[in-house]
């Protein structure tokens, strides 16, 4: 039997860079699908599955759709919380109020996905089960990105935060992607005054012990209109 985890959508935030910044992130029309629709599509439905949407902006109307796809996954167990806005890693931590699995796969909301999950899941319990993980693959934004320098053996060595000076010399650099994996004992060593998850878990585990996942299929920020435009034309061809 493959290893459970509780997959965690982080959708809290307003999108004031969308093209429309009324809809929540995960509402944003991304071509052939809103967000929500191609993160559902690429979850591994064949089996039990347990999420918990955080929310915030929009949470009513995000309810109401979740509700209806709701009856698309009878395996899946469908559980929302709300973002009292005190930021990211925060909006995290509230799961800690909840039943879970020991790994939380946690998904940006902002992040258009076409990928088979499942699949990046048993990879990480092969390679780096217990510890915390992050996705990474090649960005053409990463100035304003997370950042991650690898060594030829594909250990971290550096960290760039977004708009920091990247130093091609330190190593192979990886952007950083909106998939991470946390052991859920860790929410709460987790540092809710950084302003994004993946610092946090950064700053608070030794780099040697984080492990660094390549992502090879589609995994686009959605956060501009000009992200989602290529979002929509790279999704429609």
């Amino acid at each position: 039997m493959a290893d459970k985890a509780t997959w965690v959508v982080l959708a809290g935030g307003k999108g004031t860079r969308s093209k429309d910044p009324s809809l929540p992130k995960l509402l944003q029309n991304a071509g052939p699908a809103n967000i929500l629709g191609l993160l559902l599509k690429s979850l591994p439905t064949h089996e039990e599955l347990d999420l918990v949407f955080v929310l915030k902006h929009g949470a009513d109307v995000v309810e109401s759709e979740l509700s209806q796809r709701a009856r698309e996954f009878p395996n899946a167990t469908f559980r929302v919380l709300h973002d009292a806005g005190a930021g990211p890693v925060a909006a995290l931590q509230t799961v800690a109020t909840l039943p879970t699995h020991d790994t939380l796969a946690v998904v940006l909301g902002d992040t258009a996905i076409s990928a088979p999950l499942g699949d990046y899941l048993e990879r990480y319990f092969k390679l780096f089960a217990g510890r915390p993980a992050i996705s990474i693959r090649q960005s053409d934004h990463l100035h304003d990105s997370n950042a991650i320098a690898l060594d030829w053996q594909g250990s971290g060595v550096r960290h760039f935060g977004k708009g920091e000076t990247i130093d091609s010399s330190e190593g192979t650099i990886w952007g950083m992607s909106g998939l991470m994996f946390v052991p859920s004992f860790q929410l709460e060593h987790l540092d809710d005054r950084e302003a994004d998850i993946a610092t946090a878990i950064l700053k608070g585990t030794p780099l040697s012990q984080v492990g660094f996942l390549p992502i090879s299929h589609f995994f686009r920020d959605s956060g501009t209109p000009e992200r989602l435009e290529s979002i929509r034309a790279q999704l429609e061809e």
